[in-house]
């Protein structure tokens, strides 16, 4: 590589710095969102989707300066005056030659090996962005399965709250200063009195359960 003119081993100096600035901050990333990842399904925090969110900004600008750095040896490629622009030393040795077109293979093969490089980085921070996003959506639904638990418990206490207090009303009639002929007979009292709480709790039950049977019914309440 010695025979390399200055302005190639310039612009190898700068590329080769911008990949490893690129690699060293991807290689900080990496490991650390891995092992979120893998400890989010799990043990579900909210530090922990905190974390995950100020990585994925991270990842974010990771992937847009690496985007950008992509984008303008890309542009390079492309344009074959430039490739041939960058020859300085023979443009200043030999002020009226005139390279073909055509003829830009050493800067060409420098540009797309730190582009492979480039993309790889690119690729590897686009993977992870997707992981990301597949382990928010899980978490999403682990999210949504708890608060349906939720909802469902609030639900059957509800029903259990109104099927209750229409017995409370049944109870509230009977306990009322009302003269009911069956309590006035002698040794009688005691058996409607069980006879009573028996029908209310009847009644409580096939309240109950006709009201959960109607929540199922109109998809207030799945299984």
């Amino acid at each position: 590589m010695n025979s390399m003119p200055y302005e190639f081993k310039a612009l190898e100096g700068i590329l080769v710095n911008v990949c490893l600035s690129l690699e060293k901050d991807f290689s900080s990333l990496e490991p650390t969102i891995l092992e979120n990842l893998d400890d989010l399904p799990t043990k579900l925090t909210s530090r922990q989707l905190e974390e995950l969110r100020s990585f994925k900004q991270r990842l974010s600008q990771f992937s847009a300066r690496s985007q950008e750095v992509q984008r303008v040896i890309q542009e390079i490629l492309e344009e074959d005056e430039n490739m041939i622009n960058m020859y300085l030393t023979e443009k200043s040795t030999f002020p009226k030659h005139r390279r073909n077109l055509v003829e830009h293979e050493e800067i060409e093969i420098l540009s797309e090996s730190y582009l492979q490089i480039i993309d790889h980085l690119t690729n590897r921070a686009e993977l992870l962005d997707n992981a990301i996003d597949d382990t928010e959506d899980l978490v999403t639904i682990r999210l949504d399965t708890i608060r349906n638990r939720i909802l469902f418990v609030e639900l059957t206490l509800n029903i259990l709250g109104l099927a209750f207090a229409a017995g409370g009303l049944v109870a509230g009639i009977f306990g009322m200063n009302l003269g009911i002929p069956i309590f006035k007979e002698e040794n009688g009292s005691s058996f409607y009195f069980f006879v009573c709480v028996f029908l209310i709790l009847c009644s409580i039950m096939s309240l109950y359960w006709w009201l959960f049977k109607w929540c199922k019914e109109k998809g207030l309440y799945s299984s």
